[in-house]
């Protein structure tokens, strides 16, 4: 299911999405497995709106907004150092590292995954986690639900605060109503 390709070949997910704790499984072996430096990515679709998010600095600037974002996780000796979150639609530079890439994530399980790992408070990753989580196209709102577990979350001020700040962004209805819950207690 995973193998190693060079950045520009990202490829459109194939059918049949793996279930959360496939993913989870997978990601965990796969980051357990890495000790040299790599990319481990995958594919999710994107929230609909204006939001490009390119991690390089690249001179090209796109103009459409993308239909799914990259969540990239930079692996060394079996921990995660790094999150990015980048649109589909830029170009991505891995440094030269390789890349592992995992197919068929389905939006509700990168949300599933990306939310346990920032219960695991690591605060230098937990801002590029919400952001991937807020970004995913969750049709049945699981992402929206997954920021309000977060939000309610006091055992971490700033994943708390990060993730206030994403729901205040949200075109969900239900991150609104939790919001105005809140103002009207």
């Amino acid at each position: 299911m995973t193998a190693a390709i060079l950045c520009a070949a990202i490829l459109l997910a194939q059918p049949g999405p793996a279930t959360s704790e496939q993913l989870a499984t997978e990601f965990r072996d796969l980051v357990a497995k890495q000790q040299a430096p790599v990319w481990i990515g995958y594919r999710v679709p994107a929230t609909p709106g204006e939001h490009n998010t390119c991690w390089n600095s690249e001179a090209r600037f796109p103009l459409e907004s993308p239909e799914s974002l990259v969540v990239a996780f930079r692996v060394e000796r079996g921990e995660i150092d790094k999150i990015r979150v980048s649109s589909s639609n830029c170009r991505i530079d891995t440094g030269g590292l390789p890349t592992r890439w995992i197919d068929n994530v389905g939006a509700n399980e990168s949300v599933a995954l990306l939310q346990s790992l920032a219960w695991q408070d690591r605060r230098d990753l937990a801002n590029t986690e919400l952001a991937a989580i807020a970004l995913t196209d969750t049709p049945d709102g699981s992402a929206t639900r997954a920021l309000i577990q977060l939000a309610r979350w006091r055992g971490h001020p700033e994943l708390q605060k990060q993730a206030f700040f994403w729901l205040a962004h949200s075109q969900d209805s239900r991150a609104v109503d939790f919001i105005e819950s809140l103002l009207t207690k």
